[in-house]
């Protein structure tokens, strides 16, 4: 995973950050939520696939140890098998 380090910045009560190039959304809008102690922000534009990628990996991800993406895929096929939406 590609990870940089950036300022916040307080307005408020409100953080704020600028995204660096590279990981900027085409969207004026974004999904924000978190997962153990990562935030993490999602297109707000998702298809079926991945909005349930994105609903398991915010409900059971960060204990089901996925060390690839591979694994979440695995997990989520799993997951659409049992139709638990």
């Amino acid at each position: 995973m590609q990870m940089e380090l950036v300022k916040l910045h307080r307005n408020g009560k409100s953080q704020t950050l600028t995204l660096p190039e590279g990981f900027s959304f085409p969207e004026d809008e974004v999904f924000i939520g978190r997962v153990g102690n990562s935030v993490v922000l999602t297109p707000k534009v998702l298809s079926t696939d991945e909005m349930a990628m994105a609903k398991i990996q915010a409900l059971i991800g960060e204990n089901r140890g996925w060390s690839s993406e591979e694994d979440m895929i695995r997990d989520m096929a799993e997951f659409r098998r049992k139709r638990i939406y």
